[in-house]
């Protein structure tokens, strides 16, 4: 069975970046992240998700729980993401303020404020 740290290894090679790159994205010591890749630190949770996000893989991956790195609905949502951010990059500045008024109006009856 792969490791968590080998996993990690192999996606950080993949990107073809250092470890000192992916400790300031995660904003942690580059010490620690170097921790997760042999194996002598478990990430926090919120790490984690933070790197399966990163690196466009699964948690349920990186935790060993499925061996495809690739699920679907990740995939989907990882295009949506890419789709929305160009989509938004073309408004113009009165547009993006609107959106983002549209945006607090939905968060706050997602909440049920």
């Amino acid at each position: 069975m792969v490791t968590l740290g080998e996993k990690l290894k192999k996606l950080r090679f993949e990107k073809n970046i250092t470890q000192k790159q992916i400790a300031e994205y995660l904003k942690i010591a580059t010490n620690s992240y170097q921790s997760f890749e042999y194996g002598k630190l478990r990430p926090s949770l919120d790490t984690l998700t933070k790197l399966a996000e990163y690196f466009e893989v699964s948690t349920d991956y990186l935790l060993g729980l499925v061996d495809e790195p690739h699920h679907k609905n990740l995939r989907i949502k990882v295009d949506f993401r890419e789709s929305f951010h160009s989509r938004v990059d073309a408004l113009s500045d009165k547009s993006r303020k609107d959106l983002d008024e549209y945006l607090k109006l939905l968060e706050t009856r997602e909440r049920g404020d």
